[in-house]
């Protein structure tokens, strides 16, 4: 054979077996983008022997595959699976390989919940009164956050979690700051605002417009803190309550889902409901009702609208409960004496209510 030509048949020899990745290359993952990850290798498919991830030969289930050249494509389920920092994907093909690196980063909405035992228990977390649930993998335990949003609130019920039944309520509130980075999210703690707003009882109108009321408590020196000099870096603008029905309700209330009214406002309003063993309470009233309507449950919480020394503007919500006119009627069913008018409005507004 002449010698030059024996030189390009084995030039071409080898480029038919230089394996190379055309897409994909040295991709970033981002833990929680909702994507999976594609590559696209100049080898033929049928010629695939099989794919190897860190050295480890992949399941059928982890990765997709197409022809004509060979698209891979990591599904996000098991992208997620895997380590933050950079992995190696080899694919072996019967006379050759092809080989890349790509790497998982966290991103900044992803908060690993592992190794913190305030969460241990937990199916949710909250951030601007929307709930987003805990995720577990593997052992392991994470929450996506949204991609705004500075304050994180946890809260621990009677019932164990927050299921909309009526003789559930929150028994108390944890708050805890958001730092990001791309590297993941972390929270810190701010105890001072731990309990910041105390559910108190639900209660009705027994005359005149029908009505129901949620009451919500503040330690008198948190509440003093907050009108003064600040709590935790915060002073309040305003706080109330916010309210939906229970057949409209998709797990998240706040002030942008609901309606709202509001108690306290700075230099406007300052109604207190009660004080009682250092705790000062506020409450606001629905009215205008009719009979079927208190048979209707509502779903309610408190809020408060707290700001930094920048003028930054942040609000916070307290645990849910869920109650009806006509439940809080059947509860107090034998409060009043027969014959009474309260008795009697009361028996009206519970209606066919015979249980919880």
């Amino acid at each position: 054979m002449d010698e030059s030509l024996k030189e390009k048949l084995e030039r071409l020899e080898a480029e038919l077996v230089d394996y190379q990745f055309e897409t994909g290359a040295d991709t970033v993952w981002n833990r929680g983008s909702g994507s999976n990850l594609q590559f696209v290798a100049n080898g033929r498919l049928d010629k695939l022997e099989k794919v190897l991830l860190d050295g480890k030969e992949l399941s059928n289930h982890d990765f997709t595959k197409s022809s004509p050249k060979t698209t891979i494509e990591l599904q996000e389920a098991f992208l997620g699976t895997l380590e933050q920092g950079k992995h190696t994907l080899e694919l072996v093909y019967s006379d050759g390989k092809a080989e890349t690196g790509f790497t998982v980063m966290q991103g900044t909405s992803h908060l690993d919940l592992t190794d913190l035992p305030a969460f241990d228990g937990l199916t949710e977390v909250e951030v601007d009164g929307i709930s987003y649930p805990i995720q577990e993998l593997d052992g392991k335990r994470h929450v996506m956050l949204p991609e705004t949003g500075d304050l994180l609130t946890i809260y621990t019920y009677r019932n164990g979690s927050a299921e909309n039944t009526h003789d559930n309520y929150p028994t108390g509130m944890r708050v805890f700051r958001i730092n990001r980075s791309v590297n993941g999210a972390t929270v810190t703690e701010l105890p001072e605002l731990a309990d910041l707003l105390i559910y108190s009882g639900c209660s009705i109108r027994i005359n005149g417009n029908r009505g129901i009321r949620m009451i919500t408590s503040m330690t008198q020196s948190n509440k003093d803190a907050l009108t003064g000099d600040g709590l935790a870096g915060f002073t309040m603008l305003e706080s109330g309550t916010v309210v939906q029905w229970a057949d409209s309700f998709t797990g998240s209330l706040n002030l942008d889902s609901g309606k709202h009214n509001y108690a306290y406002k700075r230099g406007t309003a300052d109604p207190v409901f009660a004080t009682s063993g250092g705790l000062t309470q506020y409450t606001n009233v629905l009215v205008g009702f009719n009979l079927d309507q208190c048979s209707k449950d509502i779903v309610m919480r408190p809020y408060v609208i707290l700001e930094d020394a920048d003028g930054k503007q942040y609000t916070l919500y307290g645990g849910r409960v869920t109650r009806s006119i006509s439940y809080i009627a059947w509860q107090n069913r034998d409060t009043y004496q027969p014959g009474t008018e309260a008795y009697d409005y009361v028996h009206e507004l519970m209606g066919n209510t015979t249980a919880g």
